[in-house]
């Protein structure tokens, strides 16, 4: 039996299907934007139903992929709306699937673990960042670590940016603000190396991978430094012409977020001390299929 994992995130809902044994078969993400549909700390109704077409929509191919069912799970785009449970209520209704909605723990041990399937066994201790629309979960076990801050993607750029694509001194505000809640949350500099996950990410090494004349793959890790990052966010920041249209054609549907979700990374490496970051394939869905699994035990 295969297997169809659901991952409703605050600026896209992903899908992946998985074979009994862990092999990915599929792979599939729509851009929504949820986080946008909360209005006053509510999901509209707009927001409710486009959630659940995308729901429907998903659940249709996942049965003619082989895969009995959906197993949705929600995260930062769900946890911000005070109507949550009315939501989650609805959405059964309408397509017959219970959402779980997951904590920010949660979330980070799922993408600790789902990241942990996809290394090298000889990977030694690390600290995970997974960065989505609404969140960015922080997790060293080794430290006893495990956080969820409010800086996703999608959130610091509707917080902190006013135009299409972010000014040098809005991508500041956002370096600041990430560090102060990271500070506030007690995270500092650790020896472990640094490996990251999120949509945003992979979209930022796509244009790295464009910049350096190296090769990118959505299912292999990737490594960049922290110098990188800066030359790389301050070419952004400048933004001549070449660049955006760079940009636009390489990251249609990241243009204005890859560089709110790259500026909050860049402080938390900047609070951890870390020189590097290996943004990695795995995450919070590999993650929940080994929840699946193990219940099934």
């Amino acid at each position: 039996m295969n297997y169809a994992i659901l991952d409703i995130g605050s600026n896209t809902i992903k899908m992946t299907i998985f074979s009994g044994e862990g092999e990915i078969l599929l792979r599939k993400s729509t851009a929504a934007g949820l986080i946008s549909y909360v209005k006053n700390g509510i999901l509209t109704e707009d927001g409710i139903t486009l959630l659940a077409d995308i729901m429907l929509q998903y659940d249709k191919i996942a049965r003619d992929t082989g895969a009995e069912r959906l197993y949705p799970f929600a995260t930062a785009s769900l946890r911000a709306a005070s109507n949550h449970q009315e939501v989650i209520d609805e959405i059964e209704k309408r397509t017959s699937y219970k959402i779980d909605l997951v904590s920010g723990e949660e979330e980070a041990a799922l993408s600790y673990y789902g990241v942990c399937k996809t290394l090298p066994d000889s990977k030694g201790p690390m600290i995970l960042l997974d960065i989505g629309g609404g969140s960015l979960e922080i997790v060293a076990p080794h430290h006893h670590l495990a956080t969820s801050l409010p800086v996703g993607a999608l959130a610091m750029y509707v917080k902190f940016v006013k135009n299409i694509l972010p000014t040098k001194e809005e991508l500041e505000e956002i370096y600041r603000h990430t560090q102060t809640l990271a500070q506030n949350a007690g995270i500092t500099k650790k020896s472990e190396d640094v490996c990251a996950t999120g949509g945003s990410l992979r979209a930022f090494c796509r244009f790295h991978a464009h910049v350096f004349k190296k090769t990118f793959s959505n299912d292999a890790n990737y490594t960049v430094t922290r110098e990188e990052i800066v030359q790389l966010l301050t070419r952004v920041a400048d933004m001549d012409l070449e660049t955006k249209l760079t940009v636009i054609r390489l990251l249609p549907e990241r243009t204005h977020t890859f560089a709110t979700a790259l500026t909050a990374i860049l402080a938390i490496l900047d609070t951890l001390g870390a020189s590097c970051l290996t943004v990695v394939a795995g995450g919070a869905r590999e993650g929940y299929f080994m929840k699946i699994k193990q219940k099934e035990r």
